[in-house]
């Protein structure tokens, strides 16, 4: 087995912005999840991974580390009756803020735990 320092680098994955996504997401699944795009002229377009191109087919994807601006949602601003619908992966300072309240001080962070 290699040493940590013995490891080469990945080679860096280019693309031609023409591509089309059956071939972008073939290279992408094969060499990497992360390639650098190249126009026409050889320049540099940006930066192309696969959650971009799934959330491109299927809509937002959210992980642990993404900030849901759905978590917190007000279902009914009619009646004078205050209801939310609440993400169990909202962070209880943001419940905290938005509701203007003060929660007990526990070891977790989110309202899951």
């Amino acid at each position: 087995m290699a040493e940590e320092g013995n490891k080469k680098p990945k080679q860096l994955v280019k693309l031609l912005s023409e591509d089309s996504i059956d071939n972008i997401i073939g290279i992408l699944y094969v060499k990497g999840l992360l390639a650098l795009v190249i126009d026409e002229y050889g320049g540099t377009t940006g930066i192309v991974t696969i959650e971009d191109l799934l959330e491109e087919i299927v809509g937002n994807i959210f992980d642990e580390y993404d900030e849901d601006d759905r978590a917190l949602k007000q279902l009914d601003e009619v009646t004078f009756e205050v209801t939310f619908e609440v993400s169990g992966m909202i962070a209880l300072n943001a419940i905290e803020a938005t509701l203007d309240v003060d929660l007990p001080v526990e070891d977790y962070e989110t309202l899951n735990g």
